[in-house]
């Protein structure tokens, strides 16, 4: 506060400008926001390590808890039910406050669906076993229908079969009556204790908020963002290539690990605070800001594309000789800038009139050298060029480079001044789509949604049919059942092997341990096994993506048995009681897993291989069809198609790279081996050609529109985009032909039209000609646009100037061609 009041007493005597602070002073400060504990730790190791013991102490405080329950017959069934506390536990913690506090609700519902169909059942006679089939039938399907979480979907499917199995049971009407209802508020009791311990977990001894999360990933995602600007610049004035090139794709790898985590904390910030206070106004900022850094990763993907594509001629380093001093200038200042704006927004103790003037200036500031920087850049372009057009080939890419670190300038001076004026901040409610979601008839309709329902509606009511008219009205199959669903069939077999670990284990080790407490029967003994147990299981639950899911069935099935009371050793006849039931536990359990198995297999749509290649090729045709439509018409889609194109050919792509691992274990029997390095390989290409394409229509669409339609006029655009879409019809044509070849004989094209009698060279070769279209199509431009390019006014920033614009057209379809190219050599060569 003393800095901020002698930067104030200096303004004074300048015309009320602040005294901006240094950039080591910014950098420090944003530092110290993202300054996390035991940084030599691994993160995801340390926080799962942590939350797994403070869940492992949750569960093993339920037992004390006991303390506080009657021992009358009044409290009989309270105490029965106590083991379902344990799965509410787990399926309601999570790695934050936030998403704990939304599994909570969604536990809720999903108990309180189960008591609501229960409650119903109440006003009918009990005994009737076709009212109970069929009310089971009803609300199973309805339930999987929906569009509900599937932890909802999962507590209320394996809570109604106990409930509709007592109400089925041919006991006395008011015995049915005494026993039923207080049966539903048992189980409501301990389902809101669990949810309570599960947040009480996550909340003490020090919260784990998203919040603090958000905070640190914000200030992390803007010194990357900054030292990849600084980088970028370093090495693209410089001489020579250089290693240098590897630790700015790391500062952006990094940058948009970071970005990307804030798009999602922010959102789950809300459940914290729910916008009261300054907690709204600070999470809506912090949600810009993370959207300002997903605009800002598409340029710095561009920066990218400049650095790999400068060649380091002598051209390059006469012209960048005199460009250095200007450019390191602004880009400290552009270091100021993120710095200044992240600190302004992500620390709240802040003086915030003091910080939002400091922002403004520096705003000020860098537009001030932007002009300076294109002043600059047109004298020594006309310098270096004999015809002084600046769209000679030698000097392309520097234009490229200053006209995208210009636009990166211009998107945080706009943010900065739209943050430092004082507007009213709408709060949103978050949630509200999720509620529109769950009946949302896209979804609803979507063969994939109605293939999980028709698979695990006929296997939990196969369960519930054979424990209803077989087994006595024993609810146990189903329930195993219900308990095991899953979204996806994917690789059936794998999946049910560890579902089949995870349950048995659990139960085994459950039963192994409570043995033991039965010789040494004091209830430290047994919170201390509850701890050890859970605080195990939950750490392979939150660490292993590959085993969290047997991670979760040990912590469900070993807890309900280790926090069943221990009263001290047992009888033989005792003994051979729980031995009895234990076998039947375990014969229930493996029913259970056959009608699982045999209902995925015989409703099994397709195997993990075939998703694989279905996701790509649509991912594939999306882009092509979008890129093709773009060419053929001449103009690029508007922003909203674009994105939501972009966004559903990663969508697709993600879902296609988390199913490699399960194509690559399921069995192939006749077939030859999963081409799983060529599917890693063409989903990061793909994603790559995404990313170009998305940047050569957004620079189309941002330039002004005479320079848009005469450039798309031009017969050397309509060749090159002839070139273009021939080629990307012939790769789909190519990758499809190579990835649906699935036997162990060799590939035959000689029958395919388009690849027959094209070797890799000739495809090359064909493609080449693309290069000879665009050097015609940067001749047109010239004699075009030769008035504008000789023009002596300068533009007022790098990213209007018209050479700058024409450069990174020309430049980005160089890269989309280069992209092109690469997936067709990266098929080739495995034919």
């Amino acid at each position: 506060q003393g800095a901020e009041e002698k930067r104030l007493l200096a303004a004074e005597g300048t015309g009320g400008r602040i005294a901006l602070p240094d950039c080591a002073e910014l950098k420090k400060r944003v530092e110290d926001l993202s300054k996390r504990r035991y940084p030599e730790i691994n993160r995801h190791f340390l926080h799962s390590a942590v939350l797994s013991v403070r869940v492992g102490l949750a569960c093993a405080c339920a037992l004390p808890l006991t303390w506080l329950m009657p021992k009358s017959e009044d409290w009989k069934i309270y105490w029965s039910l106590l083991p379902n506390i344990i799965p509410a536990i787990v399926l309601t913690v999570n790695l934050s406050l936030s998403t704990t506090v939304l599994h909570a609700l969604k536990s809720l519902v999903g108990v309180c669906l189960a008591i609501g169909n229960a409650y119903f059942l109440s006003f009918f006679p009990n005994g009737n076993t076709a009212i109970a089939f069929l009310d089971f039938a009803v609300f199973s399907v309805v339930i999987l229908w929906l569009n509900l979480h599937i932890k909802t979907k999962l507590i209320a499917m394996s809570l109604t079969p106990a409930f509709v199995m007592k109400y089925a049971h041919p006991t006395k009407e008011i015995e049915f009556r005494g026993t039923f209802l207080e049966e539903l508020q048992a189980t409501l009791f301990w389902q809101i204790v669990g949810v309570a311990l599960a947040i009480f977990s996550v909340l003490v001894p020090t919260p784990q908020l998203s919040f603090i999360k958000l905070r640190r990933d914000g200030a992390s995602a803007c010194l990357e963002a900054a030292a990849f600007v600084s980088s970028v610049t370093k090495y693209l004035t410089g001489t020579e290539k250089s290693l240098y090139i590897h630790m700015m794709k790391s500062r952006m790898t990094n940058f948009k690990k970071f970005s990307l985590s804030m798009r999602g904390l922010a959102d789950e910030a809300w459940w914290e605070g729910f916008d009261l206070g300054c907690l709204g106004p600070h999470r809506m900022s912090s949600k810009r800001l993370s959207e300002l850094l997903h605009r800002l990763h598409r340029s710095f993907v561009v920066l990218d594309v400049c650095a790999n594509k400068e060649e380091f001629g002598d051209r390059h380093t006469n012209v960048m000789n005199p460009m250095r001093g200007v450019l390191s200038e602004f880009c400290e200042q552009t270091e100021n800038l993120i710095f200044s704006t992240a600190s302004n927004i992500i620390d709240l103790g802040r003086d915030m009139t003091t910080s939002k003037r400091e922002v403004e200036e520096l705003a000020d500031t860098v537009t001030r050298i932007q002009q300076n920087v294109i002043e600059r850049w047109t004298e020594v372009r006309r310098e270096n060029t004999d015809s002084g057009l600046g769209l000679h080939k030698d000097l392309r890419t520097e234009s490229f480079f200053i006209g995208t670190l210009s636009h990166v300038a211009s998107l945080l001076v706009d943010f900065a001044r739209a943050e430092a004026s004082d507007g009213n901040i709408q709060k949103v409610v978050v949630g509200k789509q999720d509620l529109k979601a769950i009946f949302s008839w896209q979804v609803l309709s979507h063969h994939m949604h109605l293939n999980f329902v028709l698979r695990n509606f006929c296997s939990v009511n196969l369960a519930f049919a054979m424990g209803l008219f077989f087994y006595g009205y024993d609810a146990g199959m189903a329930v195993f059942v219900a308990l095991m669903m899953s979204t996806t069939p994917g690789a059936a077999l794998t999946k049910n092997l560890g579902r089949m670990q995870g349950t048995v284990l659990g139960m085994l080790v459950g039963n192994v341990l409570f043995m033991f407490l039965s010789y040494h029967a004091h209830w430290i003994y047994q919170c201390a096994l509850i701890f050890l147990f859970e605080s195990l299981t939950h750490f392979i639950y939150f660490y292993s993506e590959e085993y969290g899911h047997i991670g979760c069935l040990l912590a469900i099935f070993g807890g309900k048995v280790l926090i069943v009371p221990c009263t001290g050793g047992f009888t033989d006849e005792q003994q051979s009681q729980r031995d009895t039931v234990a076998y039947h536990n375990f014969y229930l359990l493996a029913m259970a897993l056959g009608i699982i198995t045999t209902v995925d297999l015989l409703f099994f749509s397709e195997p993990a291989s075939a998703m694989v290649r279905r996701r790509l090729y649509r991912a594939m045709d999306t882009l092509v069809k979008q890129f093709s439509d773009f060419l053929s018409q001449g103009q690029a889609a508007t922003l909203e198609l674009r994105e939501e194109a972009s966004a559903a050919v990663l969508a697709e792509l993600g879902k296609a790279e988390k199913l490699c691992a399960e194509a690559h274990q399921e069995p192939r029997w006749h077939k030859a081996p999963f081409r799983v390095t060529l599917v890693t390989l063409l989903i990061e290409k793909f994603t790559l050609l995404n990313a170009d394409i998305q940047v050569l229509q957004h620079v189309l669409q941002s330039t002004d529109e005479d320079l848009t339609a005469s450039v798309c006029s031009k017969p050397g655009f309509k060749r090159v985009s002839k070139v273009l879409v021939e080629h990307m019809q012939r790769m789909q044509t190519l990758v499809r032909l190579v990835l649906d070849h699935e036997s162990c004989e060799s590939l035959d094209f000689s029958n395919i039209d388009g690849v027959e009698q094209k070797t890799k060279g000739e495809l090359l070769r064909d493609l080449k000609t693309t290069e000879i279209g665009l050097e015609q199509l940067v001749g047109e431009c010239r004699e075009a646009f030769a008035e504008r390019l000789r023009h002596t006014q300068t533009a007022p920033k790098a990213e209007k100037d018209i050479a700058c614009k024409l450069c990174v057209i020309f430049s980005m379809i160089e890269e989309v061609t280069e992209g092109i190219i690469a997936i067709i050599v990266c098929t080739a060569e495995r034919l």
